[in-house]
């Protein structure tokens, strides 16, 4: 049985009417040539000869600044790796952070103190993380460039200490003070002296760091300085003393040492309240 060919129904459309606008049909084809619109090459023209001339302005460019871009590029590609690692540092990423300073240094920088700067970053890092050997490789050849940051000497006066080099110590932490000092900066005044009372502790001269603590008291209006010198006036056998520099401490002390701190004052307050001594 085949199949009954159905008519095809006549457009509704008539013949002459074009279904689109002139400007959107295609053009007609005639074999394999396809006929422009008109005005195509003057415009294909037009536009060859502006990317001719953007060419030649390129070349022109690059002959004569060209060599001074790349140099200025590679100059600063160490300045871009210390941001980035400042950047990872700040999130919590301090494996990528060390990772971007190192890679810094291997790069050239545009400021000199941006290198000197980059070394004091992986010492302070390493003194937080890992330990004072691994940290004073860079700190100290941050601390040998005559541009170092005044942050440096923290992480320098503590990793000193810790390896027993007490008496780089105790000069680093005066040499802070001063520059401390000169810039008026009270809060690092005192903590160079917390420095510098540590370092006398870690050499046995509890007199000189009793009295160095005292002084940055005195300049930080309590702070670490006053706890250090009621733990020695506690071990020296000085309540009132101890009482005295506890509460300087306590005023503005939080944590776990301040916490220690407030039972100590409790158990001498206790002690001198049972002490049949008049």
């Amino acid at each position: 049985m085949t199949a009954k060919k159905q008519r095809r129904k006549p457009s509704r459309l008539r013949a002459d009417k074009p279904q689109a606008s002139p400007e959107s049909q295609a053009p007609e084809v005639s074999g394999d040539a396809v006929a422009l619109p008109a005005g195509a090459y003057k415009v294909a023209l037009t536009l060859s000869g502006v990317l001719f001339v953007g060419f030649l302005c390129a070349v022109v460019v690059y002959v004569y600044a060209g060599s001074w871009f790349i140099e200025r590029l590679d100059a600063t590609i160490g300045e871009t790796l210390l941001e980035r690692g400042h950047n990872f540092e700040k999130a919590g990423e301090y494996d990528l952070a060390l990772e971007c300073y190192k890679k810094a240094l291997t790069a050239r920088f545009d400021h000199a103190h941006n290198r000197t700067f980059t070394l004091k970053c992986i010492g302070a890092l390493l003194w937080w993380r890992e330990g004072p050997e691994q940290a004073l490789e860079y700190l100290e050849q941050a601390y040998a460039r005559p541009d170092y940051p005044i942050s440096i000497f923290e992480p320098l006066c503590d990793s000193l200490i810790e390896v027993g080099r007490v008496e780089e110590a105790i000069d680093a932490a005066k040499k802070w003070h001063a520059e401390a000092e000169k810039a008026d900066k009270a809060p690092l005044q005192a903590r160079a002296k917390l420095y510098e009372g540590r370092a006398y502790l870690a050499q046995g001269a509890e007199e000189k760091a009793l009295e160095t603590f005292v002084a940055g008291g005195q300049i930080g209006s309590g702070g670490l300085n006053a706890y250090e010198a009621a733990m020695l006036y506690h071990e020296a056998g000085d309540i009132t003393k101890t009482l005295e520099y506890l509460d300087a401490y306590l005023k503005g002390g939080s944590g776990g040492r301040a916490e220690y701190a407030r039972d100590l004052r409790q158990r001498l307050l206790a002690e001198q309240q049972t002490d049949p001594t008049p």
